[in-house]
């Protein structure tokens, strides 16, 4: 490169340069460090970086067990810093073109929760502390309405609101930066909400599910934290495959949605908040695979027994 920069210096400059929102930000600064991590790791030279670099960390994440999509990631931040630095005529070309992204699999990878693990799941989570009484909101409300961890972790105080003598809860759905969707906020999945915020110092403005940490301490939960969060509670309750992550809490949200409603997909779609209805026949062989698997799974009313269940424990 034509500069006595460093790579950090100058991914400094790329995301100075790039109307995102904060999470996103966040998201491409995280991959651009690894990177520099690794090249520091391996001794190689920031200022002459490779192509052959590239491949040797796509390599390095791959022989981690990172996912396709994790890795697909990274490579996507770096073939946009990379084309911003050939912008500004530091590098001859960009050294992404003619790097392979990994092929992901077209069939789900992310498996639904049974109500065992729902429950076991729920139960793994002490309310007597702060941190708490939040992830069990948190995750109450995943399991509840499908929402993805990036717009729970977009959620503010003010987007609660009293419409139509229901409460709702606005959403930023996954790649907007406005509101575009309101769901129904029950009361099952209020009152945990509730129990909650009443522990804490409130404005409008306030993120609804904030970190703890003395590190982060008041700042929101990124997308990242929420999906760690949730890995860690499953592997507490013993759930420690990995096709069981935060993404299951949709996919279970889902399943619930489509036995509750007579297995009708036009209605799953909009629940969902899917644009098309292709998508939603992804949950069409998941049903039907879980209910052959266990006749009575899927027995339920109006919402998850395992979390009755609990409540009914708790309130001994």
């Amino acid at each position: 490169m034509n500069t006595t920069k460093s790579l950090t210096q100058l991914s400094n400059e790329f995301l100075i340069q790039h109307d995102i929102n904060r999470l996103t930000m966040l998201q491409y600064q995280s991959n651009l460090r690894q990177l520099i991590k690794y090249l520091r790791n391996e001794g190689r030279s920031e200022r002459h970086i490779t192509k052959h670099d590239i491949i040797a960390f796509k390599r390095a994440m791959q022989d981690q067990g990172r996912s396709a999509a994790t890795v697909a990631s990274y490579l996507t931040t770096f073939r946009m810093f990379f084309q911003f630095l050939r912008d500004i005529n530091l590098m001859s070309e960009n050294i992404m073109n003619g790097i392979k992204y990994p092929k992901k699999d077209k069939n789900y990878k992310k498996l639904p929760l049974t109500d065992d693990q729902v429950y076991r799941l729920m139960k793994s989570i002490n309310r007597e502390v702060g941190s708490g009484l939040r992830d069990f909101a948190m995750i109450n409300l995943m399991l509840l309405t499908g929402l993805r961890t990036i717009e729970v972790a977009r959620i503010r105080i003010k987007d609660i609101i009293e419409k139509y003598d229901k409460r709702m809860l606005l959403i930023k759905g996954k790649g907007r930066f406005d509101y575009s969707d309101a769901i129904d906020l029950t009361d099952d999945a209020w009152e945990p909400i509730n129990d909650y915020l009443v522990t804490r110092d409130l404005d409008d403005e306030s993120y609804m599910f904030i970190s703890g940490s003395n590190r982060n301490k008041g700042k929101p939960l990124t997308a990242r934290r929420i999906g760690v969060i949730v890995t860690g509670y499953l592997q507490k309750a013993a759930i420690k495959s990995k096709y069981y992550t935060a993404h299951s809490l949709r996919h279970t949200a889902a399943m619930k949605y489509l036995e509750i409603h007579n297995e009708d997909y036009e209605k799953l779609r909009i629940f969902m908040r899917h644009e098309s209805a292709s998508t939603t026949q992804v949950y069409t062989h998941m049903f039907r695979e879980k209910i052959k698997q266990s006749k009575n799974q899927y027995n339920i009313a109006n919402a998850y027994p395992a979390l009755k269940k609990l409540e009914n424990e708790t309130a001994k």
